[in-house]
């Protein structure tokens, strides 16, 4: 075998190797990627009036969410809104809070979930893990808080668009709103690694 095909054959076989390494990488990474769950809550809080509320879901571990109540609400007549965030971010996000805020002002009770592995919270998220974090969230204002499919809005936004699709695709409620949904993480991820067979790969394709 002359010199130049000994290269060439090398070449091929460390580009056959980085290929086959950046697949494991995106596989391993996934978690990491889609939700980028490390932020910590950090100190930032709503300015107006709010409590943590914390509530099992059917597997019996403890789910939290921020409440905000409109005052003088004694009727409970006022509608909720289940406020879904997006990855990148955690419920006490600047971006997030001032959603809150701005849909209390509007004159609506308020419930933002967190999910598993976000804020500092146990558990890794994933499309299946969330989906039940959002779930619990809606039992709890049902059972709890005792608010009607009538006066239900889950609101998605980003990736909790996709969260807020398919908590309404198994709830009863009055509307379902979504602000910068994706069409599907697929579709973003074979746009930002469009070399590499993403919907083979991920495990999270909301």
């Amino acid at each position: 075998m002359t010199r130049l095909r000994r290269a060439l054959l090398f070449t091929v076989m460390l580009a056959i190797a980085a290929y086959v390494g950046g697949m494991i990488w995106l596989v391993s990474q996934e978690t990491t990627i889609v939700f980028k769950p490390g932020l910590p809550l950090g100190a930032l809080r709503p300015a107006a009036p709010f409590r943590e509320a914390q509530f099992p879901g059917p597997d019996r571990q403890p789910r939290l969410a921020w409440v905000m109540t409109v005052a003088g609400d004694v009727d409970r007549t006022r509608p909720w809104v289940i406020f879904l965030h997006g990855n990148g971010a955690n419920v006490a996000s600047r971006l997030n809070i001032l959603h809150c805020e701005r849909l209390r002002a509007l004159g609506l009770n308020v419930i933002a979930p967190e999910y598993r592995g976000f804020a500092g919270r146990g558990g890794v998220p994933t499309e299946g893990s969330v989906d039940a974090d959002a779930g619990a969230a809606y039992g709890y204002l049902r059972a709890s808080l005792h608010a009607t499919p009538d006066r239900i809005v889950i609101y998605g936004w980003s990736l909790g668009a996709a969260v807020a699709i398919d908590l309404a695709s198994h709830v009863d409620e009055a509307a379902v709103i979504l602000e910068g949904a994706p069409a599907s993480l697929v579709a973003v991820g074979e746009r930002r690694y469009p070399y590499f067979p993403i919907r083979r790969l991920i495990r999270n394709p909301f």
